[in-house]
């Protein structure tokens, strides 16, 4: 079976162009079974724009070299606590809804040692070269996923940053009072929160 998943990633790479293939190998930078956030890949990459990232992510996921956890959009159906608006918006909202924006990716362990593999092979440096920003983001996105509270104790920088809040309110709703008044308002930020814990909405 391992040797059929081999012989599929390998396929699947090839498919890839040389920009695309290059960059997926600097993947190996991450700790295997970690989650790699949307922003984290955006600096390693060094794209300019945002959907340079979410074209090369959708590129990945559609031959299946990365999943992606979840999306986030910037609207969000909130009928609860939107009844005051009217038909009109809501019709607008639905036919022209913004880009999405994928959080959340992760390797299977097999793709992630094919990663490593590979990149031993080319260029044993790539194994350790992922930028200092990048794992300063990777190391509070972690800490925040896995403990809502932790957003009370990182710096003010990433308690504005929309991608690391949504992982500590998916853990601890009630950790909204520490994100920034911004994202206090943003709605899909708040509908996480509240359906973890419906005391969020306080705040």
């Amino acid at each position: 079976q391992r040797k059929s998943i081999l012989a599929s990633l390998c396929i699947s790479t090839d498919a890839l162009d040389d920009g695309q293939r290059a960059k997926y190998w600097q993947l190996c930078a991450f700790e295997e079974d970690s989650v790699m956030p949307f922003r984290a890949l955006h600096m390693l990459w060094g794209h300019d724009e945002e959907d340079d990232t979410i074209d090369l992510i959708n590129a990945l996921a559609d031959k299946s070299l990365l999943t992606v956890g979840a999306w986030v959009t910037g609207w969000v159906a909130f009928d609860e606590f939107a009844a005051d608006e009217s038909e009109d918006e809501e019709s607008e909202t639905e036919s022209d809804p913004p880009e999405q924006t994928p959080i959340g990716m992760t390797m299977h362990n097999l793709q992630h040692r094919f990663v490593r593999y590979i990149a031993s092979t080319t260029d044993p440096a790539d194994l350790v070269s992922m930028p200092k920003e990048v794992e300063e983001y990777v190391d509070e996105f972690a800490k925040c996923s896995c403990n809502g509270e932790a957003l009370q104790y990182t710096e003010l920088q990433f308690q504005a940053d929309k991608e690391i809040v949504l992982g500590a309110v998916q853990t601890n709703g009630l950790a909204l009072q520490h994100a920034a008044s911004a994202l206090q308002n943003d709605r899909e930020v708040v509908l996480v929160a509240v359906n973890q814990n419906g005391r969020a909405l306080q705040h």
